[in-house]
């Protein structure tokens, strides 16, 4: 005989056959087990740059050692399942824009999260201008570049610009804070990605 499965809670179950005349049999080892359906609950970083390449984290339930990963219709590689709610995967190249990412396990069951992952052009930091300014901060500084995204953040050696203007994909302003003698690095982090410029500005005194 056969018969289709009903919907259930995740486990292990046993089967019983009853029949018309109402004997029926329930086997210890003849059971039916109902893996849990996959579910995706964050995916970091959110973006990666359209040539692909970009390590992705992905957490939630019911992950599947074997499962498939797809950013939107293409398959991720080095797919790695390290427990049941957390795996890693590398990003496949892909046209620039926002993907839905799926997670298919071996069992057929799987989850979709529309809009997912970012595919961005590979921004890139070029120079600052002016190239210093003094230790009280409040200089106003021209980061120039490309592909920046509105939302960017600027560090001063490690130490958030107190205010940061999208004036272009290629620019942006951003207000020098305090900071230490010394020449420190640049950083802008835009859409999940972290460039930076090393020992671009320089702190002195007067």
């Amino acid at each position: 005989l056969s018969a289709t499965t009903i919907a259930q809670a995740a486990g292990v179950w046993p089967i019983t056959v009853t029949n018309p005349d109402g004997q029926s049999v329930t086997s210890a080892t003849a059971v039916f087990t109902v893996e849990e359906a996959p579910a995706i609950a964050a995916v970091s970083p959110l973006a990666g740059v359209k040539e692909g390449g970009t390590e992705v984290t992905l957490t939630g339930s019911g992950f599947q050692t074997g499962a498939q990963v797809l950013f939107g219709a293409l398959d991720g590689t080095n797919v790695t399942v390290s427990s049941s709610t957390t795996l890693t995967v590398t990003a496949p190249a892909h046209d620039v824009g926002l993907v839905p990412v799926t997670v298919r396990n071996p069992d057929g069951q799987s989850v979709t999260v529309n809009r997912a992952y970012q595919y961005v052009e590979a921004p890139t930091l070029l120079s600052v201008n002016p190239a210093g300014g003094d230790v009280a901060g409040g200089e106003s500084v021209h980061l120039l570049g490309a592909g920046f995204a509105s939302g960017a953040t600027v560090a001063f050696g490690g130490v958030a610009a107190t205010d940061v203007t999208f004036l272009t994909s290629g620019e942006l302003l951003a207000v020098a804070p305090p900071h230490d003698p010394g020449a420190v690095d640049v950083t802008v982090t835009s859409q999940g990605l972290t460039l930076t410029l090393t020992g671009a500005y320089t702190y002195s005194r007067g």
